[in-house]
C-alpha cells in the first residue's frame, strides 16, 4: 500500500486513531510521518487537509485555485492539468466555450 500522504512511497507505518464513534486507520511511509509528527500536525487532519486540496493546488509550483481565480493567471504549464476542473470553468465563463472555435493565424484552413 502506499502511503497517504505523499503517494509515492511504500507505507510503512499505522496510524490508529478513535474518538466520537469513528476508528480511522492511517498508512504512512516514515519519511512523512516524521514530518507531520516533528511538525506537530495530527497525521489525521494533515491527510484530511491534503485530501481537500486535491484539484485545488498545483503540485509543482504550489499556485492555488483561489489565486487562479483572482489574477487569471498560471504558475506553470502543470497547473493546466493539476486544476483543470477549474481552469475549464473560468474558461467556459469568459468565453462560453472551452475549445477554439474561429480563424487559425494567417488564415489557415
Amino acid at each position: 500500500m502506499k502511503c497517504q500522504y505523499c503517494g509515492e512511497r511504500e507505507a510503512t507505518l499505522q496510524y490508529s486513531k478513535q474518538g466520537n464513534g469513528q476508528h480511522i486507520i492511517l498508512h504512512f511511509c516514515a519519511p512523512c510521518y516524521e514530518k507531520l509528527i516533528s511538525g506537530g500536525v495530527p497525521p489525521e487532519v494533515a491527510v484530511f487537509e491534503k485530501l481537500a486540496k486535491i484539484g485545488k493546488e498545483c503540485k509543482v509550483c504550489g499556485t492555488t485555485a483561489s489565486e487562479f481565480t483572482s489574477t487569471l493567471f498560471l504558475g506553470c504549464s502543470e497547473c493546466y492539468y493539476e486544476m483543470r476542473d477549474i481552469v475549464n470553468k473560468v474558461i467556459y465563463k469568459l468565453q462560453g466555450a472551452t475549445t477554439h472555435k474561429g480563424k487559425r493565424p494567417g488564415g489557415e484552413k
